[in-house]
């Protein structure tokens, strides 16, 4: 399984029961440093993200009152973090990349330690600026590894799904009119009106 950020429909069932061993970055294995010989490979690269990924929505759900797995479904959130853990730790249908990975020459801290940071472009998050990116310091160990966000990640905006039968609130109704043709903010505020004049309330089908 490759990494891959998530698609607007995630909602995947995660095996996480191995997650302590490997997203806690405090590990103390240690190999030489010419086990890679500068040599990059795709599947430790893909695994350093995919748990990099596990780690900030890990935080991330904790911080906004998330479950991780119980929520899928409900929450955006939750949905990434099981996409990622998915493809770290595998799924029902396929293997995950430390799997993969445990086949291969070498292990992951020995990795880090040959390039020090993953390819490609990437937001670093650390104890350090963690609550530059709405994440509590204190989640973070004084030693622990940074944390690798590719730079088009998409974080979710909202921390719920909207659920069938709830109110939808006025932003979001105007908002709506005003991409209809011919209706402006103006008429799009009036309709909204004219609405709970009647007594009438918008709810998500």
């Amino acid at each position: 399984m490759a990494f891959s950020l998530p698609s607007d429909d995630v909602s995947t069932e995660t095996e996480t029961e191995t997650e302590t061993e490997t997203e806690t970055e405090t590990e103390t294995e240690t190999e030489t440093e010419t086990v890679f010989g500068g040599e990059r490979v795709e599947e430790y690269e893909d695994y350093w993200k995919a748990i990099s990924m596990v780690r900030l929505l890990k935080k991330s759900c904790k911080a906004l009152g998330v479950a991780k797995v119980k929520d899928q479904g409900r929450s955006p959130w939750a949905d990434h973090y099981g996409h990622f853990a998915g493809i770290a730790y595998g799924t029902d249908d396929e293997t995950g990349l430390k799997d993969v990975c445990d086949e291969l020459d070498g292990n992951l801290p020995t990795y880090k330690d040959e390039f020090g940071e993953p390819k490609g472009e990437f937001d670093v998050i650390t104890k350090d600026n963690a609550e530059d990116f709405g994440l509590p310091a204190d989640e973070f160990g004084d030693d622990e590894d940074p944390i690798f966000v590719p730079v088009e990640y998409d974080a979710p905006e909202e921390v719920w799904y909207a659920e069938e039968g709830e109110e939808v609130d006025d932003d979001a109704v105007t908002g709506t009119l005003e991409g209809v043709s011919g209706v402006g903010e103006a008429r799009a505020e009036e309709a909204l009106e004219l609405l709970k004049k009647a007594g009438m309330k918008v709810v998500w089908a």
